[in-house]
């Protein structure tokens, strides 16, 4: 017997009574709980039919302690296309494979899912969350949206948060560590060259660090240069920005550029970014000349992963790493725009007021899910990333984590 819920906007609890509270209210999201025994094989018509009688068309499914079965996927497909959020709590492992399978084929028939998430009965602690797991995450956040174009926001097997980008719909895990970092970096043709040069710049310093009279903080700011000029005429080019004319800045020297053991061509970044607010910013036009060159040589030094052991074998990167004959590929569109984003995301982090990036300017925003919500650049913790804006608080060093 149904009980009128005119008001109800939502409802979660078993399935069998989904028919005394839902029919004639206004729900639209529904969360269903069933940790019992098999139920008989229409078990899932018969919720599914009461679920749908309520007066609004339903926008999210959250199932949890749920017993999934084939039928389950089947109901989701002929009754629920109208739905945007999909849930599914895991309680044990062997669920995932029946979860994922029956989702893969019921993805065409779900045209308005932006958003998916699949919890697992127990969380991967995020400092444990390398490139092979962001890998496994990516294959299968490419293989929904091939069957699904509307999903923009997936999380997975790795808790971490997976996103598509504005324009060219890439998909990019939200993880603003190091290592994920480096992995927005390594979908670009461009990693490879940054790597190289910044590899051959360090393997020179060790060099010059021994033959060197100047002052240690003068001899590194010029190193830093060195390798922001070697950085910026690699990202000048790749954005397709030619050589720059022949006027002299006045505060440029051109010793910086001057080295006979390097074969390396040297040009200030001129690739702008874009501030918290999405202003844009002409590179070098704000700030000391130091604080730009710090971020230009931080960006190529991210192409360094795991940090420590690069920079403890340089020597050996440097003999063993093969050397790049091609010329500096130009990035296409969507390239760009990941490019873009994880310079904006590493300016800024580390500069100014440290308020990182909107997600709201650069990721599909299906439903203003994203809201106002920002990401900062940070450090792995167990459960959560620390913005670099509070690791003094938690005793870890930004510059030792970001190079």
């Amino acid at each position: 017997m149904a009980i009128p819920m005119t008001s109800l906007k939502s409802f979660s609890g078993p399935p069998e009574s989904c028919s005394i509270f839902v029919p004639g209210s206004q729900v639209e999201e529904i969360g269903l709980g069933s940790p019992g025994p098999l139920r008989g094989p229409d078990w899932e018509k018969d919720f599914a039919q009461a679920i749908l009688q309520s007066n609004r068309e339903i926008k999210g499914l959250i199932f949890a302690k749920f017993h999934y079965r084939n039928a389950l996927f089947d109901v989701i497909g002929q009754s629920f296309a109208t739905v945007n959020k999909l849930t599914f709590s895991l309680t044990e492992p062997d669920q995932v494979k029946v979860v994922l399978d029956g989702l893969v084929a019921v993805l065409p028939d779900l045209h308005h899912l932006s958003h998916f998430r699949l919890c697992l009965p127990v969380c991967i602690d995020l400092r444990d969350v390398d490139e092979d797991i962001l890998d496994t995450d990516y294959a299968l956040v490419r293989k929904f949206s091939d069957r699904c174009e509307s999903l923009a926001v997936c999380h997975l097997l790795s808790t971490v948060t997976w996103a598509r980008l504005t324009r060219s719909g890439q998909w990019l895990p939200l993880f603003p560590t190091p290592t994920g970092l480096h992995w927005w970096l390594d979908r670009t043709p461009l990693a490879q060259h940054l790597q190289r040069r910044v590899v051959t710049h360090l393997a020179e310093v060790g060099v010059v660090n021994h033959n060197e009279d100047a002052g240690m903080e003068e001899m590194l700011m010029r190193s830093v240069h060195k390798l922001a000029t070697a950085i910026g005429f690699l990202l000048n080019r790749a954005f397709g920005l030619e050589s720059p004319s022949d006027e002299v800045d006045e505060e440029e020297n051109e010793d910086d550029y001057e080295d006979e053991d390097s074969e390396m061509e040297h040009e200030r970044l001129r690739v702008p970014v874009r501030d918290h607010q999405g202003r844009t910013v002409e590179a070098y036009s704000t700030q000391p000349r130091n604080r730009w060159d710090i971020f230009t040589s931080v960006l190529g030094i991210t192409t360094l992963q795991p940090l420590h052991i690069f920079l403890h074998n340089v020597a050996l990167f440097d003999l063993f790493l093969p050397a790049v004959r091609a010329p500096v590929p130009v990035l296409d569109e969507a390239q760009k725009e990941l490019m873009a984003m994880a310079m904006d995301l590493l300016y800024n982090s580390c500069n100014g007021v440290k308020k990182g990036i909107l997600l709201k300017n650069y990721l599909r925003n299906p439903e203003g899910c994203w809201g106002e919500r920002n990401m900062v650049l940070g450090v792995a913790m167990e459960h959560s990333v620390v913005p670099v804006t509070q690791l003094e608080a938690v005793g870890l060093d930004s510059a030792g984590v970001f190079g």
